[in-house]
């Protein structure tokens, strides 16, 4: 019996390294993942590279200061609309043909997340929703009238677009190219490894369980290379709304026809 239990210890040994460093291997690249996940899911740095020239419409900067976080603000006025769009941009910062597509027709707020173009603060989910609620106070401050507001979020830009929709109700809420939360953007790249990522801008826990009747558009090019329309679909039944629209768009992830946009929303 005690010759059958040594010749049982050596391959029991080996059964448990091989049973347990894949699963230590998992844990700790998921690890890293949750640990890094600023760093993958944002890029400030890209922003920073932002030619403020080609924007065609005067413009001036602001900055709207909240404790540690300082958002610089574009502000294009247009003196023949009372309407105002605030513009939520992607992960990599603004892109002027949107601006200068909206300023033909509202005025335009379009502010920097925390650690994005000139804006100081450190970028973070949480730096995304102060931001939403800093650009909203200020555009209620300078009585905007909150039928008169309009918000466009593009890509990551749809994450506090969707906020912005249940906390404020503004007129129309236009969501282009975004998805419903990181972990199933995750999986697409990194697989089984993405097990912490449940609570990273997951758009099923904003809002409560009210179902909202402001008109909120989402557009979704079929064709989407970073953002795949699947994930559009499935952030546009997580929506809690009685008056929602969806469309499919052209171009690409970054390059949408804004003037289709615009006309569809104004049906």
């Amino acid at each position: 019996m005690q010759i059958f239990e040594k010749k049982l210890k050596p391959s029991w040994r080996l059964g448990s390294k091989i049973i347990i460093l894949p699963i230590l291997t998992w844990l700790l690249i998921s690890i890293l993942l949750r640990v890094f996940s600023n760093q993958i899911i944002f890029h400030p740095q890209i922003s920073k590279k932002f030619n403020y020239h080609n924007i065609k419409s005067p413009y001036t900067t602001i900055f709207l200061k909240d404790g540690k976080i300082n958002i610089e603000t574009v502000f294009i006025r247009n003196k023949e609309s009372k309407k105002l769009l605030i513009y939520f941009t992607g992960n990599s910062g603004r892109l002027d043909y949107i601006i200068n597509s909206l300023s033909k027709e509202y005025n335009i707020l379009s502010p920097a997340y925390p650690g994005f173009h000139k804006s100081f603060g450190k970028h973070s989910q949480e730096g995304v929703i102060n931001t939403a609620d800093i650009i909203f106070k200020y555009a209620l401050d300078q009585k905007y009238k909150i039928e008169d507001i309009y918000v466009l979020g593009h890509s990551l830009g749809g994450f506090p677009a969707l906020y912005s929709y249940y906390r404020y109700q503004p007129k129309k809420t236009i969501i282009v190219n975004s998805f419903d939360n990181i972990y199933n953007m995750c999986r697409q790249r990194y697989l089984i490894f993405c097990i912490f990522a449940h609570d990273i801008f997951n758009s099923k826990s904003l809002g409560n369980n009210q179902i909202y009747s402001s008109t909120i558009y989402q557009f979704h090019n079929r064709n989407d290379m970073v953002v795949p329309f699947s994930r559009g679909e499935a952030l546009f039944s997580l929506i809690k709304s009685n008056n929602k629209k969806f469309f499919e768009i052209s171009g690409n992830h970054a390059y949408f026809d804004v003037n289709y946009v615009l006309q569809k929303t104004d049906q």
